[in-house]
């Protein structure tokens, strides 16, 4: 009989078979352009740069070659725009300049909302994009709104975007009788390219008008082609530059104070906590191409906290890395299984067992971080690559064993190392890549993973084949080996869009020592069928229709899910949007409900979903989401999540999310209990309800100073009643249960809140004062009470004040 790894093995071979042909084909128009060609040309100056606020009235201005023509994309595509828009573009021997004059008969009515540096306001805006490697694949984006708000973001993978990557770079904005206008300066030192003669770049531009959600841009890129890069136009004229190797330093103080209630610890009897710290990072430009990344003695504090989430079942919960550091340049080692899951570096240290019969008195919040650097670039022949290391110190536990306090290694001095090198292929819209990972510790075992990727596009985008074949290692004196597997076909333009997919984990794939992978031991299959109308009837600007069915199955052919979805999204010309789905869930087995057990049965279910939104461009905006649920076993599961954005002045945004939901689990497992050389695998019925009021609110002073507030009070209830045993395996069948000496029951509530003041002092220099709080109470009373969500506000817990503050310094 054929094993499952033999027939995972021939799937990946004939899915290439099969894309073989249209891989020629793409291979054969070579460097075809998917659009018609639109070229600017710049204009050097010499001498005087322009004066970079906003009034586009230097010298230079009045002879650079002026290129319009914009089209509107929305909410009518192909239409003339309803005002029209003229760019400009000049440079010197330091940075590349852009002029945009944006006409509007009613300057008075153009929204100017303020932001803090890269977050969304809903105002007038204007995006400068480009591509310097000219590989239509990566590039840089560059925003500024009407009120002078910045926004900067890397691109790659042709539409993809990394909004983390920061540059230090002038615009400025001013609102006058014409309309508005917009100046820029790039500095060559914050872009990438590689020396030649004479340049070409791939170039955009594209403009939004807030009060009639229009989107116009200078090469169209219509709604039903994919790619973005890839279809810009060029920018010419750039010649007699060399790309400046460039020293930045980013030294920074902190200060830290934290407040803790009683009780206080063994540790730190009063309750409080002083510290203060000196470190930097480093960016070094070892060539146009390549730069090194350093930091020492890091800060890896976060602003924002983890969001508080109820998680009842066998899965870890994913958390955002928000760490500067990690976050700057990720995408480059960014894969279709997540092979690098950047928060395993400084993670609660825990590795490591204490001693048996001991009891945890305290131990450390998070490993410290000795030092990390990183290298990342891409070569003149289009290779991308980046290496990455870190090193954690070890870490103790105090613990008491026998009535005696000593402490316990918890977590061993480690290494991580990350490898990642792609390829640009074909006409330079696709990729090839690897990715190796290592996890070496002092004393302890080690991990290794690597992987080959791919993502391969042809006919103008329109197609595209992607996937992953990766292996893992890990052990000390014996290794766990295991492989995954993952291979997409998919169509991503015109009216008729689908997608096919297929992944295989073995059972002793494990990647999660530097990964992140939800589960092994699982194949997977999915198709995807969607309709789209992207040009307006009736009542609507566009429509989708979509069509899912998911199937998985273990390595021991036990069938793990059989679901089919419909579901539709639509916009209307009020531009309010609506959308809603069915699901049908047929009868399968979990594998792993029962913690290291046998199957149970999933009984066959079916839930609803509807979503309405208004036009988000008022003052005041809002949608209301819910979920409803219901399965053959009894289980319900109804949630509702209302939204509302307020908006009472430009300087001020205030966004309520909050999220109720109401469930009944008919069997929720509890425990296993080993009794009489026999395990009982415990299940109960479950009443919870959770709610969660989720509040972010800014206020800003000026475009550099701005204060924001994040506030998540958070409360889980949950009663169990009529505990039950699974009476045989892959069954939904119980037996009573009486045998349970601990009481399940829960009542946890918290609240989590920011309060930070940001003064951008400078290009690049930041100063932050911060407040927050990490308060939290537990019991066993199941009993829901929405006054819980106040008495979190009294509720105990650490109160954390910080300043910090760090001083950009470059060449």
């Amino acid at each position: 009989m054929m094993t499952v790894s033999c027939r995972v093995f021939l799937l990946m071979i004939s899915l290439s078979v099969l894309s073989l042909p249209s891989l020629l084909l793409a291979q054969a128009t070579g460097t075809a352009r998917p659009h018609p060609e639109r070229t600017i040309t710049a204009a050097r100056v010499n001498p005087g740069s322009p004066k970079i606020d906003g009034v586009l009235d230097d010298e230079v201005w009045q002879h650079a070659p002026v290129s319009g023509g914009f089209t509107q994309v929305e909410p009518i595509e192909g239409a003339a725009p309803t005002e029209s828009t003229t760019v400009q573009v000049v440079y010197d021997d330091e940075a590349i300049y852009v002029g945009i004059t944006l006409y509007d008969h009613e300057p008075d009515k153009i929204t100017a909302r303020l932001a803090r540096r890269d977050q969304w306001a809903e105002a007038d805006l204007v995006n400068v994009y480009f591509d310097p490697y000219l590989d239509h694949q990566t590039g840089y984006l560059f925003a500024i709104n009407a009120a002078g708000s910045l926004q900067d973001s890397y691109l790659y993978n042709d539409t993809w975007r990394d909004g983390t990557w920061d540059g230090v770079w002038e615009a400025r904005a001013t609102i006058h009788e014409r309309g508005w206008s917009a100046e820029y300066k790039i500095p060559y030192h914050i872009l990438r390219f590689s020396p030649k003669d004479d340049y070409v770049w791939g170039f955009q531009v594209t403009r939004y008008m807030s009060r009639k959600q229009e989107w116009t841009q200078w090469v169209l890129k219509r709604r039903s082609d994919n790619g973005w890069v890839s279809r810009f136009g060029h920018l010419e004229g750039i010649r007699g530059i060399k790309p400046p190797t460039s020293l930045e330093v980013l030294p920074y103080t902190v200060a830290r104070s934290t407040f803790r209630p009683a009780p206080k610890s063994v540790t730190d009897p009063k309750g409080r906590e002083f510290f203060s710290n000196l470190g930097g990072d480093l960016r070094y430009g070892i060539t146009s191409n390549v730069s090194l990344n350093a930091t020492f003695n890091p800060d890896f504090g976060q602003v924002d906290a983890d969001p508080a989430v109820l998680n009842l079942s066998v899965f870890e919960t994913f958390f955002e890395e928000r760490r500067p550091f990690f976050v700057e340049g990720g995408q480059t080692f960014r894969t279709p299984f997540q092979l690098f899951y950047s928060r395993r570096i400084g993670r609660r240290p825990g590795y490591l067992s204490t001693p048996s019969g001991s009891s945890t008195i305290e131990r450390p919040d998070n490993t410290t971080i000795l030092s990390a650097a990183k290298i990342t670039g891409k070569t003149a022949h289009k290779t991308t690559f980046g290496m990455l290391d870190a090193i954690t110190s070890s870490e103790d536990a105090t613990i008491l064993q026998n009535g005696v306090r000593q402490t316990a290694r918890i977590e061993p001095l480690t290494n991580y190392w990350v490898g990642r090198v792609q390829q640009d292929i074909l006409s330079g819209n696709s990729t090839v890549g690897l990715l190796m990972t290592a996890v070496n510790r002092k004393d302890a075992a080690s991990a290794y993973t690597g992987g080959v990727d791919w993502n391969l596009k042809w006919h103008n985008n329109t197609y595209a084949a992607s996937g992953q074949i990766a292996g893992s290692q890990v052990g000390h004196l014996t290794y766990q080996r295991g492989y995954a597997s993952q291979a997409r076909f998919s169509k991503q333009g015109g009216w008729l869009l689908g997608e096919v997919y297929f992944d295989a984990l073995s059972p002793g794939f494990n990647a999660n020592d530097l990964g992140f992978i939800r589960r092994v031991n699982r194949m997977n299959t999915s198709a995807w069928l969607g309709m789209q109308k992207t040009r307006p009837w009736g009542p609507f600007l566009r429509n989708q229709f979509n069509v899912n069915k998911w199937d998985s199955w273990n390595y021991a052919r036990v069938h793990l899910q059989d679901e089919l979805n419909f579901n539709t999204w639509h916009q209307l010309k009020s531009f309010w949007w609506m959308g809603g789905g069915l699901t049908r869930r047929f009868e399968s087995l979990d594998d792993l409900d029962t913690r290291g057990g046998p199957p149970i049965v999933n009984p066959a279910g079916v839930s609803f979903f509807a979503e309405i939104e208004s036009n988000y461009s008022k003052p005041i905006s809002g949608w209301i989401f819910t979920n409803l649920s219901s399965d053959a076993g009894g289980s319900r599961y109804r949630s509702i999540g209302p939204g509302l954005t307020i908006r009472p002045s430009a300087r001020i945004e205030l966004r309520i999310r909050p999220n109720y939901s109401w469930n009944f689990d008919n069997a929720q497992w509890v425990t296993n209990v080993q009794s009489g050389g026999q395990t009982h695998y415990v299940y109960g019925e479950l009443n919870s309800k959770v709610l969660d009021f989720t509040t972010r609110a800014d206020v800003l002073f000026t475009r550099d100073i701005s204060l924001q507030l994040y506030l998540q009070p958070f409360v889980a209830v949950g009663d169990y009643k009529n505990f039950k045993e699974l009476a045989r395996p892959s069954s939904y069948e119980f037996t009573p249960y009486s045998g349970l000496d601990f009481n399940p029951d829960f009542n946890s509530r918290s609240l989590r809140s920011n309060l930070v003041f940001r003064w951008e002092y400078r290009p690049g220099s930041t100063l932050f004062l911060v407040w927050s709080q990490s308060r939290s109470a537990f019991s066993n009373d199941p009993t829901f009470r929405f006054q819980n969500l106040g008495r979190s506000f009294k509720d105990d817990g650490p109160n954390v004040f910080m300043l910090k503050v760090n001083y950009f310094l470059n060449n």
